[in-house]
């Protein structure tokens, strides 16, 4: 299996796309509203004049069978794709400006402590391309910025099952950092092994990676919060699962037809497009006893276009969730 897959992965190498880098050198020192502004002046450059459709081509899939094209979203500390990459997984979304309000009852630290205001970029994306009938397969992307730091940044996902057949509902499901995996499709077995095989490559040992290829922890976003002080080590507190609950307000007919970006395109600015509840343990959240802990609302309309695609890079968590309290 692993030959298979390493095999595989070779040949993709030989496909080469190359993405250029516009972030200033200094991009990191601003504040976050500095980075919000320069992100945004790139994301809106290009809009799209008609919709791409379709995937990067059976070459190009391989390279999801190579373990260190995963290692690299793990890695890679930027808030812009590096030269040579293309988004194989999640390719299509819509971005928008937005802010984490996060409420008083929240008893977590970081982006998440209590009353926190964070200034954000986010990306509702499918996790493949899927054809209307299909059934869509939604995902939420969301990118705080930090003052003088790396930003922090969420992956969602309902399943790799998504909506299932004949419904096109982007808003239909919530979404987490952590889901149950359905027995997976041929394709999607050999992927998922090799995201797990990435995550054994990441250094510093099991302690020091997720846990698994389907359950990424809060541990970054809890750790610094939006001023960019940092929290101390044994005072980090992250809930085990967050939820993201689509406002059922911006939800379809599952039997539309309209393409699930446009879905995205009717949401207004100053929409609560998704709200926030945690769960403190894994008992917490299979028991459902989850916590409202804050809104994602958005601070303009959402737009499609290429650098939203082919660009925006949104880091992978790779540090476990831990208990509070525990070292």
């Amino acid at each position: 299996m692993v030959k298979l897959i390493m095999s595989l992965a070779a040949l993709a190498l030989l496909e080469v796309t190359l993405v250029a880098a516009y972030l200033p050198a200094d991009y990191q020192t601003r504040s976050a509203a500095q980075k919000q502004t320069i992100l945004w002046n790139q994301i809106i450059l290009e809009p799209y004049s008609t919709l791409p459709t379709g995937g990067h081509g059976l070459l190009a899939m391989a390279r999801l069978l190579a373990p260190t094209y995963h290692t690299t979203a793990f890695n890679r500390v930027s808030d812009e794709l590096e030269d040579g990459r293309v988004k194989l997984l999640h390719p299509y979304g819509s971005c928008a400006k937005a802010e984490l309000r996060i409420n008083a009852a929240s008893p977590y630290t970081g982006v998440l402590k209590a009353n926190s205001v964070g200034t954000a970029v986010i990306r509702p994306s499918v996790a493949a391309w899927d054809e209307i009938g299909a059934g869509l397969k939604p995902g939420l992307g969301v990118k705080v910025l930090i003052n003088g730091g790396p930003s922090v940044n969420f992956h969602t996902l309902f399943n790799t099952d998504g909506n299932g057949p004949n419904n096109n509902n982007f808003f239909l499901n919530p979404v987490a950092n952590t889901f149950v995996q359905p027995d997976p499709s041929p394709a999607t077995y050999l992927i998922v092994k090799a995201m797990e095989l990435a995550l054994k490559l990441l250094a510093g040992g099991a302690e020091a990676r997720p846990v698994g290829v389907n359950l990424l922890g809060l541990t970054e976003q809890t750790a610094v919060e939006v001023d960019g002080t940092v929290v101390p080590v044994n005072a980090v507190r992250a809930p085990f699962k967050l939820t993201w609950i689509p406002n059922p307000a911006f939800q379809v007919a599952p039997e539309s037809t309209l393409d699930f970006r446009r879905q995205i395109e009717r949401v207004p600015s100053g929409s609560t497009v998704y709200t926030l509840t945690a769960f403190a343990t894994q008992a917490d959240a299979d028991s459902n006893n989850g916590v409202p802990i804050g809104e994602l609302v958005t601070t303009s309309e959402f737009v499609t276009t290429k650098y939203c695609d082919d660009n925006l890079y949104l880091q992978h968590a790779r540090r476990p969730w831990r208990a509070f309290g525990q070292s």
